[in-house]
């Protein structure tokens, strides 16, 4: 899929404030659906489980970049 431009960041624990949590054990990333003006889904993985969670813009999670494939 990186041939056709596709990217992949790897993701990291959260933040929250100065906080940093998570970090090699989590991961997680932003989704693109939003939940009003200050919130939205984060995707996320365990050892164990993953699933969506809605979470607040004060936290921070990876970012995975979004384009299309041809």
């Amino acid at each position: 899929m990186e041939a056709n431009g596709a990217v992949f960041l790897p993701a990291a624990g959260s933040r929250l404030g100065a906080a940093v949590s998570s970090v090699g054990s989590n991961c997680g990333y932003w989704s693109s659906t939003t939940s009003g003006a200050s919130g939205a889904y984060r995707v996320y993985f365990y050892s164990d489980r993953m699933g969506l969670a809605l979470y607040d813009h004060a936290y921070g999670f990876s970012v995975r970049l979004v384009r299309c494939l041809k």
